[in-house]
Formats: structure tokens, sequence, C-alpha cells
């Protein structure tokens, strides 16, 4: 139930924004209208002014009604590994990542994916992660980050297996559910390679904790904290902002002068 929670929340973040922008715009309008009406006694310099903020907020319109960049959405992840559905009792890891969605691959294909594997290298959509392993008597004990992670695709070329692995087998993922089932229904995969003796991927869904050695946990838990995705705010959005900031600006300006005129004429 608490996944299901996670589009609405999206489109309500989404809906707040586009509310925010009509809001910014008709806010820029009536001070566009203010500075018009008092232009005869700021005199031809705020005039010129005037006109040249005219003409930044008619190209921020015309900003907001092009196609906006996509904005990036980032979502984070609860990790969980198991040794003891693999035999080795006592190993677990537990993780949070973030990931990028926007940049985010999905569905994969062979066509492509790196060496028509159907897998990807996701080292790059990955904005934020931290794995901790307990338990494991070869040794990778402790917290492995993202700093940790190995880019090998981009150091081995396209044909390494070592590497952080997303695969979704040509199924569209809902990213806002249980990914974890997804994968497992589906026949993808999910896989993390840290460097040195950190943990690597041996396996569909196995994560072996000290380097490539003896043992394996299976993964138990791929899902989302149950938290509204974080949107990044779109381009036009920030021009409206400035643009507005800048009218507010030029108003203060403009009573200034307003009062100084006056004070001067009596």
């Amino acid at each position: 139930m608490t996944a299901n929670l996670l589009p609405q929340m999206r489109t309500y973040s989404q809906d707040r924004r586009q509310c925010f922008n009509y809001l910014t715009k008709l806010s820029l309008i009536c001070a566009l209208i203010s500075v018009r009406k008092h232009s005869v006694r700021i005199g031809v310099a705020m005039r010129r002014v005037q006109l040249m903020l005219s003409m930044s907020f008619a190209l921020a319109l015309l900003g907001s009604v092009t196609p906006n960049a996509k904005a990036d959405t980032y979502q984070t992840y609860n990790l969980a590994w198991s040794g003891a559905l693999e035999g080795a009792d006592g190993e677990n890891a537990t993780g949070v990542m973030t990931l990028d969605l926007t940049t985010l691959i999905n569905p994969t294909t062979t066509a492509n994916s790196l060496g028509n594997s159907g897998a990807f290298d996701i080292i790059g959509d990955i904005t934020s992660l931290s794995v901790t392993v307990t338990g494991a008597p070869g040794g990778g004990n402790g917290t492995w980050t993202k700093a940790d992670l190995c880019a090998c695709s981009s150091q081995f070329g396209a044909f390494t297996d070592a590497f952080t692995i997303w695969n979704t087998n040509g199924q569209t993922v809902n990213m806002d559910g249980d990914v974890l089932a997804q994968l497992m229904a589906d026949g993808g995969d999910f896989n993390l390679w840290f460097m040195g003796d950190g943990p690597q991927g041996v396996g569909r869904l196995i994560l072996d904790p000290d380097g490539g050695g003896v043992g394996g946990m299976l993964m138990t838990e791929f899902a989302p904290v149950v938290t509204p995705p974080v949107v990044t705010p779109e381009p036009s959005t920030i021009s409206l902002m400035l643009t507005g900031v800048a009218l507010l600006g030029v108003m203060v300006a403009r009573k200034r002068l307003s009062l100084g005129y006056q004070c001067s004429t009596r």
C-alpha cells in the first residue's frame, strides 16, 4: 500500500510545481503593469529599464511555453542481502541507494546493452550509495559507498562481467514498487561491484561479501523508501523566479526615485 502512494505523491509534486509556475507568471504580469503605470514619473532612464525587463519577461514566457528540459527525478531505495539463503549463515548486508530515474535505462534490451548482454553498468545513475556488510568470515565487513564502486565497464570494455549490473530482461520495471520482486519474476538482475576486498556480484542477485571469495548473499530487498521523489526545478521555473526578483527590485527603485522627485518639486 505504501508503494502505491509514490505515484500519487509524485503527481502532487508535479501539480504543485505547475501551480507555482502559473502564480509566478501572474505576479510578473502584475509587476509589469505596475511599472508601466508609473513610468512617466520615473523618467527616461527608468523607461529604458522597463523596456529591457519587458523583453526579458517576454523571453521568460516564451521559454515557459516551449518544451522544457526534463527535470531530474531521484528515488531512494532500501537494499538488503542475506547469506542464510545461500548457505552462508551470519553473512548479511543492508544498504541505501539513490537513483536518478531520469537517466536510468528502463527497460534494458540486448540491442542497447553492454556487449549485447542485456545488462547495463548503472554506476552513473547512482547518485548516492551505502552498503554495510556484517558477519562475513572471510572479510569484506564494513561500509562501502559509491566512491568504492568499480567503473569497470569504462575501464575494461563492454564485454567485462565485472560491473554494477542493471538488467530488466526487456521488461519495464515500476520503480515506485517492489523492484526486487519484479526483477525476480522477469528474470532480471541487479548487482554491485566494489573494488578491492569489497562485496562483488557473483551471480544473479547474489553479492559475495569478500571480493569474489567463498560465500554469497542473496538479495532480499530492493524497494523504495516511502518519501516523495525529489524533483529538481525546471529551467523555465528558475528563469521566471529570477525575472520576478528583478522586477521587484525595479519596483523598489521606482518608489525611491518617485519619492525623491516629489520631494524635489516641493
